[in-house]
């Protein structure tokens, strides 16, 4: 995650998405798990309309790991949970926007991701 605005405002909210790669999307929603220095939060997303929208779904867990287990990072995830439009997406770089997040209804809300080279 290279930014995040919000209202044209960076957030300042940076860190690292690694994406679940076992899962069959027609089964499951895939997962995220986001690290951001000491905090990290996991995530359910899924692409749609052939890739042009894009979904984040966070679900606090707290009856299972307990409301003090929470950092920063997962209220966050929560608010930013919504619907995105696609708005680029190439080999080295993705930006979604949206204006319909849970935590920021009407402002647009823009995350744009910078992507790590494949391993070989």
């Amino acid at each position: 995650v290279s930014d995040i605005t919000v209202a044209g405002t960076s957030q300042k909210i940076y860190g690292t998405w690694n994406i679940t790669n076992d899962v069959n999307i027609y089964d499951s929603v895939p997962t995220a798990l986001w690290q951001n220095g000491s905090e990290d939060a996991i995530f359910k997303w899924q692409f749609h309309e052939k890739a042009k929208e894009f979904i984040i779904g966070y679900k606090c867990q707290c009856g299972e790991i307990g409301i003090s287990s929470l950092d920063n990072l997962d209220y966050t995830v929560n608010k930013l949970s919504g619907t995105y439009d696609v708005e680029k997406r190439s080999a080295k770089q993705i930006i979604f926007k949206s204006n319909s997040t849970i935590g920021f209804s009407g402002k647009e809300v823009v995350i744009t991701i910078n992507r790590k080279p494949k391993e070989k």
